[in-house]
């Protein structure tokens, strides 16, 4: 199956006193409630909007709702249409299930992991999917070929077989699978077992090997390899001592007296311009410095536009990376013009 490369684009975002209505979206993990072919598009826009509405509040671009509507939209409706060409079955329920989970997959901006979220991408991943049962032969190199047989139910072609996948959970053995381990865990350790994603603080960061580094940054952790063994800790806060190279907790930095002497103090906000990630309170500085934009602080949880991992799977993360481009300040490569993104225009 051919990917299709949707280009990053840039949207200049700007005040629209045409704006609709602001939506906020609310997540039941117990409703099966369909969504019609026709409607899934307009509806996913608007709740990928609502979601990434206080992501881009303060940033150097006003955020305008219905440009952001229009843009996801167009995105949807293009895999949409490409799925439909390959001759994919349009799944009503795991759509509903996809549309009101949007609510639930970006908070504090940033991407979660856990089981209920796991639940959201894999049905946005299903909305368009094969007609192949379980145990009917397949090609693996088709991620969406199989028909997973219910809702929240995780489908892989395994050895030329549609085959219905488990979650490992933690602490079970993955020597045998581990691809299979759910979303917030992974397979390390001797004997191989899903562990957690992430330490928690206070716990050992080199227990498994390799995976000294894996302290949960984006929740201002570190791993101390001053230590015996290395431990996870909190970075510390304001008017406390700091490492430079380190940094300091969301939201201070890290700066140096006239003496020498290091302290967290107040750091940039939102939307303001900078240089080097340190400076942020966000610890994420981007955009372009010899463009007429210039780099400025961003939201740390949203990232540049990626390569879908598939042409016809929906994937909630890269679609709304896409979609945040724009009021993240991520200036894709290549893009030679500060035009505004001309957009296709809907049927």
């Amino acid at each position: 199956m051919r990917r299709l490369l949707l280009a990053p684009v840039l949207l200049l975002l700007a005040c629209d006193a045409s704006e609709p209505t602001a939506y906020v979206p609310t997540y039941d993990p117990d409703s099966n409630e369909p969504v019609a072919s026709t409607e899934f598009c307009s509806l996913l826009a608007r709740n990928t909007c609502a979601v990434l509405r206080p992501c881009c509040h303060a940033l150097p671009f006003a955020f305008d709702e219905a440009k952001c509507r229009q843009s996801s939209r167009a995105l949807c409706e293009a895999r949409r249409s490409r799925s439909m060409e390959l001759g994919l079955v349009y799944d009503d329920v795991q759509a509903g299930r996809c549309v009101r989970g949007t609510a639930i997959l970006l908070p504090e901006c940033r991407s979660p992991a856990d089981r209920l979220s796991a639940d959201v991408l894999e049905a946005c991943k299903m909305v368009f999917h094969g007609g192949r049962r379980i145990g009917a032969s397949c090609d693996v190199r088709n991620p969406v070929e199989c028909a997973p047989p219910r809702l929240g139910s995780y489908v892989a072609c395994s050895s030329g077989r549609c085959a219905e996948r488990r979650l490992i959970e933690g602490g079970e053995s993955c020597e045998a699978r581990p691809s299979d381990c759910a979303p917030w865990l992974v397979c390390e350790g001797e004997p191989r077992r899903c562990t957690a994603l992430f330490h928690p603080l206070g716990a050992p960061c080199s227990a498994f090997g390799s995976s000294v580094d894996r302290c949960d940054t984006s929740r201002d952790r570190y791993c101390d390899t001053t230590e015996s063994p290395p431990v996870c800790k909190a970075l510390p806060g304001f008017g406390e001592r700091c490492d430079v190279g380190r940094g300091c907790a969301s939201p201070w930095r890290c700066d140096v007296d006239r003496s020498g002497q290091t302290a967290c103090t107040d750091a940039k906000p939102l939307g303001t311009t900078c240089n080097d990630d340190k400076e942020c309170g966000s610890k994420l500085c981007s955009g372009k410095p010899d463009s007429r934009i210039g780099r400025f602080c961003v939201p740390s949880g949203i990232g540049a536009p990626i390569t879908s991992p598939g042409l016809a799977q929906l994937d909630p993360v890269d679609y709304v990376a896409r979609i945040a481009a724009a009021c993240s300040g991520v200036i894709p490569e290549g893009a030679g013009s500060l035009a505004p993104f001309t957009l296709p225009t809907e049927k």
